[in-house]
């Protein structure tokens, strides 16, 4: 029996499930701020890149006092215009063969 003809507000509505409070709702509806966007970088982990610039959390964190004001108005205009930007939408896809007896092939692109 698959989902379709069923709505999933029909089958949320007898589901036992929480609802956000009016205070969280307004919460999750209002700007990011500053506070909120470091506090969520120092909760990266040491040396991970965030996304296809290379660019690491480290760098991120160290150069944070230039950089939150640019990355806030970036990320605030996102929500507004509920997409990011081209940039942000690509991603870097890399393969890495883990089973038995992997090797090393060398792949022509």
């Amino acid at each position: 029996m698959g989902w379709s003809g069923v709505k999933v507000r029909d089958f949320l509505g007898a589901t036992p499930h929480k609802v956000l409070s009016e205070e969280d709702n307004a919460l999750c509806d209002s700007e990011i701020n500053v506070k909120e966007k470091g506090e969520a970088l120092q909760l990266l982990y040491k040396n991970s890149a965030i996304g296809p610039d290379g660019l690491s959390s480290d760098f991120y964190k160290t150069f944070w006092r230039f950089l939150k004001d640019p990355s806030l108005k970036s990320l605030n205009q996102s929500v507004d215009k509920g997409k990011v930007s081209t940039s942000e939408r690509r991603g870097i896809i890399t393969l890495i063969h883990k089973g038995k007896n992997a090797r090393k092939k060398k792949y022509k692109t």
